[in-house]
Protein backbone atom coordinates (compact mmCIF):
# COMPACT_ATOMS: atom_id res chain seq x y z
CA UNK A 1 0.00 0.00 0.00
CA UNK A 2 1.09 3.59 -0.63
CA UNK A 3 2.52 5.67 2.56
CA UNK A 4 1.96 9.26 2.87
CA UNK A 5 3.44 11.30 5.39
CA UNK A 6 1.98 15.07 5.86
CA UNK A 7 3.57 18.36 6.61
CA UNK A 8 2.28 19.91 10.06
CA UNK A 9 -0.84 21.27 8.29
CA UNK A 10 -1.24 19.20 5.08
CA UNK A 11 -2.67 19.79 1.71
CA UNK A 12 -3.33 23.79 1.71
CA UNK A 13 -1.28 26.60 0.58
CA UNK A 14 -0.10 29.61 2.05
CA UNK A 15 0.32 33.55 1.11
CA UNK A 16 2.64 35.90 2.69
CA UNK A 17 1.09 38.99 2.43
CA UNK A 18 3.88 40.94 4.12
CA UNK A 19 5.51 43.64 2.50
CA UNK A 20 9.24 44.82 3.50
CA UNK A 21 8.52 47.91 0.92
CA UNK A 22 6.95 51.35 1.40
CA UNK A 23 4.65 50.16 -1.81
CA UNK A 24 3.82 47.07 -0.57
CA UNK A 25 5.32 44.29 -2.34
CA UNK A 26 7.11 41.16 -1.70
CA UNK A 27 9.94 40.66 -3.26
CA UNK A 28 11.66 36.90 -4.62
CA UNK A 29 15.04 35.60 -4.04
CA UNK A 30 17.49 37.64 -6.07
CA UNK A 31 19.96 35.18 -7.08
CA UNK A 32 20.37 33.53 -10.52
CA UNK A 33 18.58 30.55 -11.24
CA UNK A 34 19.24 28.57 -14.56
CA UNK A 35 20.09 32.44 -16.20
CA UNK A 36 20.05 35.48 -15.27
CA UNK A 37 16.34 36.53 -13.66
CA UNK A 38 15.51 39.43 -11.56
CA UNK A 39 13.14 39.52 -8.19
CA UNK A 40 9.71 39.08 -9.03
CA UNK A 41 7.32 41.20 -6.97
CA UNK A 42 3.46 40.59 -5.80
CA UNK A 43 1.29 43.33 -5.33
CA UNK A 44 0.09 42.56 -1.64
CA UNK A 45 -1.60 43.89 1.26
CA UNK A 46 0.90 45.29 4.16
CA UNK A 47 0.91 42.86 7.90
CA UNK A 48 -1.59 40.42 6.64
CA UNK A 49 -1.48 36.52 6.36
CA UNK A 50 -3.31 35.23 4.07
CA UNK A 51 -4.04 31.42 4.36
CA UNK A 52 -5.95 28.76 2.03
CA UNK A 53 -7.57 26.16 4.55
CA UNK A 54 -8.96 22.85 3.52
CA UNK A 55 -10.62 20.49 6.21
CA UNK A 56 -12.11 16.78 6.24
CA UNK A 57 -13.78 15.08 8.24
CA UNK A 58 -12.58 11.44 9.69
CA UNK A 59 -14.25 9.39 6.41
CA UNK A 60 -11.98 12.24 4.23
CA UNK A 61 -15.09 14.44 3.04
CA UNK A 62 -14.78 18.04 2.79
CA UNK A 63 -16.18 20.30 5.44
CA UNK A 64 -18.17 22.54 4.15
CA UNK A 65 -20.08 24.38 7.16
CA UNK A 66 -16.15 25.26 8.83
CA UNK A 67 -17.43 28.77 10.58
CA UNK A 68 -14.37 30.74 11.70
CA UNK A 69 -15.31 30.20 16.41
CA UNK A 70 -14.72 26.89 15.21
CA UNK A 71 -10.81 27.29 14.46
CA UNK A 72 -7.75 27.99 16.93
CA UNK A 73 -5.43 29.70 15.15
CA UNK A 74 -1.55 30.73 16.27
CA UNK A 75 1.44 32.61 15.33
CA UNK A 76 4.46 31.88 16.47
CA UNK A 77 1.99 30.52 19.61
CA UNK A 78 0.59 33.94 20.23
CA UNK A 79 -3.35 34.76 18.90
CA UNK A 80 -3.25 37.03 16.11
CA UNK A 81 -4.01 41.28 16.56
CA UNK A 82 -7.31 40.37 14.97
CA UNK A 83 -8.37 38.58 11.83
CA UNK A 84 -9.15 40.48 8.80
CA UNK A 85 -11.41 37.91 6.71
CA UNK A 86 -12.98 34.59 6.53
CA UNK A 87 -14.22 33.51 3.31
CA UNK A 88 -15.48 29.79 1.88
CA UNK A 89 -14.91 29.13 -1.65
CA UNK A 90 -16.11 26.31 -3.65
CA UNK A 91 -15.43 24.75 -6.77
CA UNK A 92 -12.40 26.01 -7.00
CA UNK A 93 -10.25 25.62 -10.07
CA UNK A 94 -7.05 23.82 -9.85
CA UNK A 95 -3.65 25.12 -11.40
CA UNK A 96 -1.10 22.26 -11.15
CA UNK A 97 2.62 22.32 -12.53
CA UNK A 98 4.14 18.54 -13.33
CA UNK A 99 7.54 18.60 -12.48
CA UNK A 100 9.91 15.44 -13.08
CA UNK A 101 13.22 14.53 -12.52
CA UNK A 102 15.07 13.08 -15.76
CA UNK A 103 18.42 12.94 -13.95
CA UNK A 104 20.21 10.08 -14.17
CA UNK A 105 19.77 8.04 -11.23
CA UNK A 106 16.24 8.61 -12.18
CA UNK A 107 16.26 6.86 -14.69
CA UNK A 108 15.18 3.59 -13.08
CA UNK A 109 11.55 4.76 -12.59
CA UNK A 110 10.56 7.35 -15.25
CA UNK A 111 8.57 4.75 -16.91
CA UNK A 112 6.53 4.43 -13.14
CA UNK A 113 6.52 8.64 -12.69
CA UNK A 114 5.41 9.20 -16.43
CA UNK A 115 2.17 6.35 -15.87
CA UNK A 116 1.32 7.67 -12.47
CA UNK A 117 1.51 11.53 -13.98
CA UNK A 118 -0.58 10.62 -16.59
CA UNK A 119 -3.04 8.65 -14.68
CA UNK A 120 -3.43 12.14 -11.95
CA UNK A 121 -3.66 14.26 -15.13
CA UNK A 122 -6.57 11.85 -16.66
CA UNK A 123 -8.43 11.22 -13.56
CA UNK A 124 -8.03 14.26 -11.44
CA UNK A 125 -8.07 17.02 -13.75
CA UNK A 126 -11.27 18.66 -15.22
CA UNK A 127 -9.58 20.46 -18.31
CA UNK A 128 -13.00 22.35 -18.93
CA UNK A 129 -11.31 24.24 -15.57
CA UNK A 130 -8.36 23.06 -14.18
CA UNK A 131 -4.75 23.86 -16.08
CA UNK A 132 -1.36 22.63 -15.99
CA UNK A 133 2.11 22.43 -17.12
CA UNK A 134 4.65 20.41 -17.51
CA UNK A 135 8.71 20.86 -16.57
CA UNK A 136 11.23 18.76 -16.30
CA UNK A 137 14.99 18.81 -14.91
CA UNK A 138 18.61 17.20 -14.13
CA UNK A 139 21.19 19.69 -13.94
CA UNK A 140 19.01 21.50 -16.06
CA UNK A 141 15.58 23.06 -16.45
CA UNK A 142 13.18 22.83 -19.21
CA UNK A 143 10.07 23.98 -19.77
CA UNK A 144 8.30 20.80 -21.64
CA UNK A 145 4.65 22.09 -22.09
CA UNK A 146 2.98 25.49 -21.23
CA UNK A 147 -0.12 25.95 -19.35
CA UNK A 148 -2.72 24.21 -21.17
CA UNK A 149 -6.27 22.68 -20.09
CA UNK A 150 -5.81 20.18 -23.37
CA UNK A 151 -5.40 16.55 -21.61
CA UNK A 152 -3.45 15.21 -25.51
CA UNK A 153 -0.93 17.91 -25.19
CA UNK A 154 -0.31 17.18 -21.86
CA UNK A 155 -0.25 12.95 -22.32
CA UNK A 156 1.83 14.00 -25.11
CA UNK A 157 4.67 15.76 -23.30
CA UNK A 158 4.93 12.95 -20.58
CA UNK A 159 5.31 10.65 -23.33
CA UNK A 160 8.64 12.55 -24.62
CA UNK A 161 9.55 14.04 -21.24
CA UNK A 162 12.68 13.21 -21.34
CA UNK A 163 13.67 13.11 -24.99
CA UNK A 164 17.37 14.33 -25.20
CA UNK A 165 17.15 15.53 -22.34
CA UNK A 166 19.77 14.50 -20.42
CA UNK A 167 22.60 17.36 -19.62
CA UNK A 168 26.19 16.29 -20.53
CA UNK A 169 27.09 18.05 -17.23
CA UNK A 170 25.44 15.59 -15.32
CA UNK A 171 23.97 16.74 -11.67
CA UNK A 172 20.64 17.24 -10.43
CA UNK A 173 19.04 20.62 -9.63
CA UNK A 174 15.65 20.21 -7.54
CA UNK A 175 15.52 23.08 -5.62
CA UNK A 176 16.65 25.42 -8.98
CA UNK A 177 13.57 23.65 -10.60
CA UNK A 178 11.01 24.18 -7.76
CA UNK A 179 12.09 27.75 -7.93
CA UNK A 180 11.59 28.55 -11.42
CA UNK A 181 8.75 26.78 -11.33
CA UNK A 182 7.00 29.03 -8.85
CA UNK A 183 8.76 32.48 -10.41
CA UNK A 184 8.26 31.34 -13.88
CA UNK A 185 5.09 29.77 -14.29
CA UNK A 186 3.19 30.30 -11.26
CA UNK A 187 4.15 34.08 -10.22
CA UNK A 188 4.13 34.86 -13.61
CA UNK A 189 0.30 34.14 -14.32
CA UNK A 190 -0.25 36.00 -11.07
CA UNK A 191 1.38 38.86 -12.45
CA UNK A 192 -0.24 38.88 -15.47
CA UNK A 193 -3.84 38.59 -14.04
CA UNK A 194 -5.21 35.23 -15.59
CA UNK A 195 -5.95 33.73 -12.43
CA UNK A 196 -6.47 35.64 -9.09
CA UNK A 197 -3.80 35.15 -5.68
CA UNK A 198 -6.88 32.90 -4.47
CA UNK A 199 -8.95 31.81 -6.66
CA UNK A 200 -7.25 29.43 -7.82
CA UNK A 201 -5.44 26.24 -5.75
CA UNK A 202 -2.08 25.62 -6.92
CA UNK A 203 -0.22 22.64 -6.71
CA UNK A 204 3.28 21.31 -7.69
CA UNK A 205 3.22 17.57 -8.54
CA UNK A 206 6.76 16.52 -7.86
CA UNK A 207 8.40 13.28 -9.31
CA UNK A 208 12.30 13.32 -7.83
CA UNK A 209 13.99 11.04 -4.87
CA UNK A 210 14.76 14.59 -3.65
CA UNK A 211 18.93 14.56 -3.95
CA UNK A 212 20.49 17.47 -5.37
CA UNK A 213 23.90 18.34 -5.71
CA UNK A 214 23.85 21.37 -8.58
CA UNK A 215 20.96 23.81 -7.10
CA UNK A 216 22.48 27.27 -6.45
CA UNK A 217 18.76 27.76 -4.86
CA UNK A 218 18.51 26.97 -1.19
CA UNK A 219 15.31 25.17 0.38
CA UNK A 220 14.44 28.35 2.12
CA UNK A 221 14.52 30.01 -1.14
CA UNK A 222 11.46 27.27 -2.66
CA UNK A 223 9.52 27.91 0.55
CA UNK A 224 9.70 31.51 0.16
CA UNK A 225 8.90 31.44 -3.74
CA UNK A 226 5.81 29.16 -2.95
CA UNK A 227 4.33 31.15 -0.41
CA UNK A 228 4.60 33.78 -2.47
CA UNK A 229 2.93 32.14 -5.54
CA UNK A 230 0.47 30.00 -3.16
CA UNK A 231 1.81 26.94 -4.00
CA UNK A 232 1.22 23.60 -2.80
CA UNK A 233 4.10 21.16 -3.20
CA UNK A 234 2.87 16.77 -3.38
CA UNK A 235 5.81 15.09 -4.07
CA UNK A 236 6.00 11.69 -5.47
CA UNK A 237 8.77 9.48 -3.91
CA UNK A 238 9.87 5.69 -5.55
CA UNK A 239 11.42 4.92 -2.19
CA UNK A 240 8.96 2.90 -0.01
CA UNK A 241 9.07 4.96 3.32
CA UNK A 242 10.99 8.08 4.45
CA UNK A 243 14.94 7.54 5.39
CA UNK A 244 17.55 9.86 6.73
CA UNK A 245 18.82 10.38 3.69
CA UNK A 246 19.37 13.85 2.35
CA UNK A 247 17.05 13.64 -0.42
CA UNK A 248 14.06 12.27 2.01
CA UNK A 249 14.13 15.12 4.44
CA UNK A 250 14.21 17.44 1.89
CA UNK A 251 10.83 16.42 0.15
CA UNK A 252 9.39 16.34 3.84
CA UNK A 253 10.79 19.56 4.53
CA UNK A 254 9.60 20.92 1.39
CA UNK A 255 6.60 19.29 1.99
CA UNK A 256 6.08 20.73 5.59
CA UNK A 257 6.53 23.99 4.59
CA UNK A 258 4.81 24.24 1.53
CA UNK A 259 1.33 22.76 3.61
CA UNK A 260 1.96 19.30 0.97
CA UNK A 261 2.55 16.29 1.36
CA UNK A 262 4.77 13.14 0.47
CA UNK A 263 3.72 9.44 -0.76
CA UNK A 264 5.95 7.00 -0.63
CA UNK A 265 5.66 3.83 -2.98
CA UNK A 266 4.85 0.67 -0.91
CA UNK A 267 4.50 -1.76 -3.74
CA UNK A 268 0.90 -1.07 -4.96
CA UNK A 269 -0.59 2.12 -7.19
CA UNK A 270 -2.76 3.93 -4.11
CA UNK A 271 -1.53 7.32 -4.99
CA UNK A 272 -4.41 8.23 -7.59
CA UNK A 273 -6.78 7.58 -4.67
CA UNK A 274 -4.75 9.07 -1.88
CA UNK A 275 -4.83 12.15 -4.51
CA UNK A 276 -7.87 12.24 -4.51
CA UNK A 277 -8.98 13.77 -1.49
CA UNK A 278 -6.18 15.89 -1.25
CA UNK A 279 -7.15 17.58 -4.83
CA UNK A 280 -11.16 17.46 -3.42
CA UNK A 281 -9.65 19.54 -0.21
CA UNK A 282 -8.22 21.71 -2.39
CA UNK A 283 -11.38 22.83 -4.51
CA UNK A 284 -12.93 23.10 -1.37
CA UNK A 285 -11.06 25.35 0.90
CA UNK A 286 -11.56 28.19 3.13
CA UNK A 287 -9.80 31.85 3.18
CA UNK A 288 -8.45 33.31 6.32
CA UNK A 289 -6.53 36.97 6.87
CA UNK A 290 -5.37 38.13 9.86
CA UNK A 291 -2.82 40.54 11.11
CA UNK A 292 0.18 38.67 13.34
CA UNK A 293 0.87 40.22 16.84
CA UNK A 294 4.62 40.70 16.92
CA UNK A 295 5.81 41.02 13.07
CA UNK A 296 9.53 41.93 12.99
CA UNK A 297 10.99 42.62 9.88
CA UNK A 298 14.07 39.87 10.20
CA UNK A 299 13.82 37.07 8.03
CA UNK A 300 12.46 35.08 10.87
CA UNK A 301 10.60 31.72 10.04
CA UNK A 302 6.77 31.88 11.68
CA UNK A 303 5.26 28.81 12.61
CA UNK A 304 1.33 28.56 12.23
CA UNK A 305 -0.59 26.69 14.19
CA UNK A 306 -4.48 25.85 12.95
CA UNK A 307 -6.85 23.00 14.02
CA UNK A 308 -10.29 22.96 14.90
CA UNK A 309 -10.82 21.49 18.91
CA UNK A 310 -14.43 21.47 18.49
CA UNK A 311 -15.48 19.70 15.32
CA UNK A 312 -14.56 16.61 14.02
CA UNK A 313 -12.33 17.86 11.17
CA UNK A 314 -8.84 17.66 10.07
CA UNK A 315 -7.82 21.46 9.17
CA UNK A 316 -5.21 22.02 6.56
CA UNK A 317 -2.69 24.75 6.38
CA UNK A 318 1.02 25.54 5.62
CA UNK A 319 3.10 25.39 8.90
CA UNK A 320 4.60 28.89 8.50
CA UNK A 321 5.93 31.63 6.58
CA UNK A 322 9.19 33.54 6.56
CA UNK A 323 8.81 37.45 7.54
CA UNK A 324 10.55 39.95 5.41
CA UNK A 325 14.07 41.41 5.78
CA UNK A 326 14.00 44.99 5.41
Amino acid sequence: MLMRTLGHCAAGAILLSISACPVGVVKGAAHQVGGSQEPYRLGVSVDEVSLSVTAVDSKGRAVDDLELVDLRLRDNGKKPNRILDFEHRQDVPIRAGIVMDTSRSMLWTLARNRRLAAELVDELLDMGIDQSFLLRFDFETQLRQGWTDNKVALQHGLAHVADGSESRLGGTAVFDALYTACHQEFASQLQAGRFGVSETSNLMLLFTDGEDNASHARIRDVAEACQQAQVTIVAFSAAPRPSRSAGSMALEEMAQESGGVVFYDRGDDEALLELQGVVAGLRDKHVLVYEPSSLKMNGAFHRVTLDCPTRDANVRTQAGYYAPEH
